[in-house]
C-alpha cells in the first residue's frame, strides 16, 4: 500500500486510522532512524509499527505530535519509502528492506539498512543493522533463495559507493542476520534499478537493466549488458555484451542544466498560463540571459530529423526518442547530465559528431560549456 502524503480525508477513504495510541515522550524516544548494535538488532517499538501500518511521511508523523523540527534534530522514520525490495513468504509475511524516504535535499530524507516483517496477524518486526555490515541500501534487488535472500546493488550514499564492484549480501531468512558475500569475476560495477531473477536451474543470479555508475564522479549511465552471478562459485560473469552506442553529456561545472525550466516555460506559453511570463523571467534570471527557446526546440533535430516526445508514460516525461539515419536515439535528460543511448550502431564517426553538435547545442543554450564526459 502507497499512502503518499495522504490527508485526512484520503486516510479516511482508504480506511487508515492515523491516531497513535503511544504518548508524545515515547514518540521523541523513536522518532528517529537508527544503526543497529549487532547482526541483527531487534528494534520493536511502538512508534515504528505505527508507522509502518500507516506509512505516513516523515513529516506528517512529525507533525501530529508537533514535534521537534527536522532541520533542527534531523530526520523522522518513515517507512514511506523509495527503492525498498518488498518479497511475499510462504507463510504469508510480507518481507521489506531498506528503501530511502524522500530526497537528498529534504530534511526528513535517509537511506535506511534495516529488513521489516509483516507478519499475518499484522505484528511487526523491525530489524537494524550495524553500517559495517548492511551499507544504507535503496534501489537495490532481492531474490530468496531456499531459506535466504540474495540482495544486489544500491544506489547508496556516495561516499559509500565502492567503483569497479556489486554489493551482494545475504540475508537469513531464520536468523535474519545479513552477511556481505565478496564476489569474484567481472561484476556489473556500482548499479542500481535492476532486475533480478534466480535461473531455471537454481545455480545461477540473472541481473539484467539498470543503472551502473563506472567510476567516481561519473554520472549514471544505462545498464545495456547482462549479468550472472555462480552462486556457487559466488564468480560475476558477462553474459552479453550490447554494442550499442551510449554517452553522456553534462555540463563541466557540474551545476543544474536547467533544461526542465526550458520545458516549463514552454508548457505554460502554449496554455496561455498567467504564470508564463513568471516562468521566463526565473529561467532568465537562471541563465543570467534571454533563453533562445526556438533553439532549444530544436535542440533533437539532427540534419532535419523528426522528434517524438515519449509521453506514454509518466516516468518518461524527460525521455525523447529521435530518429537519425533510421536509428533510433533515446535522450533522457537528467537535473544535470543528459543521457544518449543509440538503439544500434551510427555510421563510424556519426555519433561523435552528433553529440559534440549536440553539447555545442546545450551550451549555447546555457551559457556554460557542455562536454561529452562519457561514452562508448
Amino acid at each position: 500500500m502507497d499512502n503518499w502524503y495522504l490527508d485526512e480525508a484520503e486516510d479516511e477513504a482508504q480506511g487508515i486510522d492515523v491516531d497513535p495510541d503511544f504518548d508524545l515522550d515515547t514518540f521523541l524516544a523513536w522518532r528517529a532512524p537508527r544503526y543497529g548494535s549487532a547482526n541483527p538488532t531487534r528494534m520493536d517499538n511502538p512508534v515504528w509499527t505505527w508507522l509502518v501500518r500507516t506509512r505516513l511521511c516523515g513529516f506528517r508523523a512529525n507533525e501530529t505530535f508537533d514535534g521537534p523540527s527536522s532541520f533542527e534534530v534531523g530526520p523522522c522514520w518513515s517507512f514511506q519509502r523509495f527503492g525498498q525490495a518488498q518479497l511475499a513468504l510462504d507463510d504469508g509475511s510480507l518481507l521489506f528492506i531498506g528503501g530511502e524516504h524522500e530526497d537528498y535535499y529534504d530534511p526528513d530524507f535517509y537511506i535506511y539498512n534495516d529488513v521489516v516483517l509483516v507478519r499475518p496477524d499484522g505484528s511487526v518486526e523491525v530489524y537494524v543493522y550495524p553500517r559495517e555490515v548492511f551499507e544504507p541500501t535503496d534501489f537495490h534487488s532481492a531474490t530468496r533463495v531456499g531459506d535466504q535472500v540474495i540482495i544486489v546493488g544500491a544506489m547508496g550514499h556516495e561516499d559509500a559507493r565502492r567503483f569497479g564492484s556489486t554489493p551482494v549480501y545475504l540475508l537469513s531468512l531464520t536468523t535474519f542476520a545479513i552477511t556481505r558475500v565478496v564476489c569474484g569475476g567481472a561484476a556489473p560495477g556500482w548499479l542500481c534499478r535492476h532486475a533480478a531473477q534466480l535461473s531455471t536451474c537454481g545455480s545461477r543470479l540473472l541481473v539484467t537493466g539498470g543503472e551502473r555508475m563506472p567510476a567516481a564522479r561519473m554520472h549514471w549511465e544505462k545498464n545495456l549488458d547482462q549479468w550472472q552471478l555462480d552462486l556457487g562459485t559466488w564468480e560475476w560473469h558477462c553474459t552479453q555484451v550490447s554494442d550499442w552506442q551510449r554517452c553522456i553529456l553534462a555540463p563541466v561545472d557540474r551545476k543544474p542544466n536547467h533544461l526542465f525550466a526550458f520545458r516549463t516555460v514552454i508548457w505554460e506559453q502554449e496554455r496561455w498560463s498567467d504564470s508564463a511570463d513568471a516562468a521566463l523571467a526565473a529561467l532568465t534570471g537562471q541563465l543570467g540571459m534571454a533563453p533562445d527557446l526556438a533553439l532549444f526546440e530544436a535542440r533533437y533535430c539532427f540534419d532535419g530529423a523528426g522528434r517524438t516526445l515519449a509521453w506514454t508514460e509518466e516516468d518518461d516525461y524527460n525521455v525523447f526518442r529521435v530518429v537519425v539515419d533510421g536509428i533510433v536515439l533515446r535522450v533522457t535528460e537528467g537535473g544535470c547530465p543528459v543521457s544518449v543511448v543509440v538503439e544500434g550502431r551510427l555510421a563510424a564517426g556519426r555519433f561523435e559528431a552528433l553529440m559534440a553538435s549536440l553539447a555545442a547545442t546545450f551550451t549555447r543554450l546555457t551559457g556554460r560549456v557542455w562536454a561529452v564526459q562519457q561514452s562508448a
